[in-house]
């Protein structure tokens, strides 16, 4: 599996599809209302200070996520997403691990995210199993069943 940090057209051009593919697999009351427009031009909306992730399995794209600067302690985890042919295989824990690397590369203190634990149950247990935790939420949430998670980034060694 290969992991990496999208930084050419052709990548932001992969992240683009699996995102669009993510939106479309999301539960209708999830979905993004400015995902289309986002994702028109992928790498100046994920481009830094922002960052997009790629996962890629005997060259085949296998998920996404990205990872938005909030403020100078704290990231977001946003769209996070695995392939249905790729699921069950280590992908979405792999791009985790890889936006957290890189949000201590870059020396925030906390990575957060929302979630729908109810909706989303395989991605709220994979937060759990990194050591995420519930936390108050960042921004105003605007759908039924929103839990927002932390990950304490000081003093904490990379996985």
């Amino acid at each position: 599996m290969d992991v990496r940090l999208a930084q050419t057209p052709a990548d932001y051009a992969t992240f683009a599809a699996l995102a669009t593919d993510y939106e479309q697999d999301l539960p209708p009351q999830l979905r993004h209302t400015d995902a289309a427009e986002q994702l028109r031009d992928p790498a100046a909306i994920f481009g830094p200070p922002n960052a997009a992730f790629i996962a890629a399995i005997d060259d085949r794209p296998a998920g996404c996520i990205a990872m938005f600067h909030h403020d100078a302690q704290t990231a977001i985890i946003r769209r996070l997403y695995v392939a249905h042919a790729f699921r069950g295989h280590g992908v979405g824990r792999a791009l985790v691990t890889a936006v957290i690397a890189e949000a201590t590369k870059r020396s925030y203190e906390r990575l957060t995210l929302d979630t729908d634990p109810t909706l989303l149950e395989s991605a709220y247990r994979l937060y759990l199993s990194l050591g995420f935790e519930d936390c108050e939420p960042y921004a105003p949430m605007h759908y039924e069943h929103a839990v927002c998670m932390q990950l304490r980034l000081r003093g904490r060694h990379t996985p």
